[in-house]
């Protein structure tokens, strides 16, 4: 750690303001909406609705590759 007054000081007190700044930013945007629906909201339930669509499509190769006993294989469709 140097002086206050190093370049190196000052670029890293920057680089902390405007990362700061930019997460507030980030906050105030989550914490809007309307109706009730703020976009963190939506942000989290699409997120749950991708974790849950993927769990679904896994599941059903899972079950196909099963009854076929694929085993991983690619199968051309008829």
């Amino acid at each position: 750690m140097g002086d206050r007054r190093d370049p190196e000081h000052r670029a890293a007190l920057r680089f902390v303001l405007v990362r700061a700044a930019s997460l507030h930013d980030v906050d105030i945007l989550l914490g809007r909406g309307a109706m009730g629906i703020t976009v963190n909201l939506v942000a989290e339930m699409g997120a749950i609705a991708l974790d849950v669509i993927a769990a679904l499509l896994a599941w059903r190769r899972f079950r196909k590759e099963r009854s076929t006993g694929c085993q991983g294989r690619y199968i051309r469709p008829a």
